[in-house]
């Protein structure tokens, strides 16, 4: 790959072949701007004074796996932080048939993310 070819999927390690010029291959994201990106999205998990957090996944998402997603979860140390599993739901968890499930427990953890 030439300079020119980064893209955000190789930002996160899933290197193409192709040149991101070419279509479907992405954004083009020259080199110089990737240490940047890196840099704006870390995130300080001992932060007190967040909102809290609620991680919602598919079992059966491909693309973020449930697995990764409870690890994010975990990796942080402070305020609250929940994290719920819906069995055989994929990424499209809010475009699914049954998607209110979703909603009503997404709202229920909003009124109260301490219960």
């Amino acid at each position: 790959l030439q300079p020119h070819c980064f893209n955000l999927l190789q930002v996160f390690g899933l290197l193409r072949n192709r040149c991101s010029a070419c279509p479907g291959e992405g954004v083009r994201l020259a080199p110089e701007k990737v240490i940047g990106i890196v840099r704006s999205t870390q995130v300080d998990f001992d932060k007190e004074d967040r909102a809290p957090l609620l991680f919602i996944a598919g079992s059966e998402d491909n693309i973020m796996p449930a697995s990764l997603n409870k690890s994010n979860a975990r990796h942080y140390n402070s305020g609250i932080v929940s994290y719920k599993e819906f069995p055989g739901r994929s990424h499209y968890i809010c475009g699914q048939e049954g998607w209110e499930e979703v909603a009503d427990h997404a709202l229920s953890w909003a009124l109260n993310p301490t219960a």
